[in-house]
């Protein structure tokens, strides 16, 4: 993830519609708790 926002959201774009795409990034980052849970904490590589 290291960098995505500041590829995509952190310069004025024609190609991506900008809006759709942070909301998505807000969701998520903020709203799709139990599926970050799952990404960072299970398995052997944890953060």
């Amino acid at each position: 993830m290291a960098g995505f926002f500041e590829f995509s959201m952190m310069r004025v774009r024609g190609d991506i519609e900008q809006k759709v795409l942070s909301e998505l990034f807000y969701e998520y980052l903020n709203v799709e708790e139990d599926f970050i849970r799952e990404l960072f904490t299970r398995g052997e590589t944890q953060l």
